[in-house]
C-alpha cells in the first residue's frame, strides 16, 4: 500500500507561502498536511531522511522564515490545488521556487494518470 493518496480524491489542501525575516514571500507550496506538520517535515528534513532540495537547504540556515496560508486547506483534488499554487507562483513570484509551473508539471510527468478519462465529457 502506497502512501501517496490518489491525486483525483477529494481532500483537503491549501496553498501555503514562506516569508523571510525581511518580510519578502520566498516559496509557494501545496499540501494537504496541516501547516505545523509541514513546517515541521520541511526543517526536519535531513534528519527523517527525506530528500535535501534547494528549499530545504536553506530552511536550515534560516530559522526565522514562517510558514503561512496564503489559501486555507479545501476540499478539493491536486489538480485543482496545484493549478492554484502555479497560478500564485506565476503572480508572487518567489525566488526559491525552482519548479513555476507544479500542474503542468504533474501533467508532464504523469502524477495524475489519465485525466482525459476523468474529465471526459459525455457527449449524448
Amino acid at each position: 500500500m502506497s502512501n501517496v493518496s490518489d491525486p483525483l480524491e477529494y481532500r483537503f489542501r491549501g496553498v501555503y507561502g514562506v516569508y523571510s525575516d525581511t518580510g519578502e514571500l520566498i516559496y509557494v507550496g501545496s499540501t494537504s498536511l496541516g501547516l505545523k506538520q509541514l513546517e515541521l517535515n520541511h526543517r526536519k528534513a535531513r534528519e527523517k531522511g527525506y530528500d535535501m532540495t534547494h528549499f530545504r537547504t536553506l530552511l536550515e540556515q534560516h530559522q526565522a522564515w514562517q510558514f503561512v496560508w496564503l489559501i486555507k486547506p479545501f476540499k478539493c483534488q491536486t489538480p485543482h490545488i496545484e493549478f492554484t499554487e502555479q497560478v500564485l507562483i506565476q503572480a508572487m513570484k518567489p525566488k526559491h521556487n525552482k519548479d513555476k509551473n507544479p500542474y503542468l508539471s504533474s501533467i508532464r510527468y504523469g502524477r495524475y494518470g489519465d485525466l482525459l478519462k476523468v474529465y471526459r465529457i459525455e457527449v449524448i
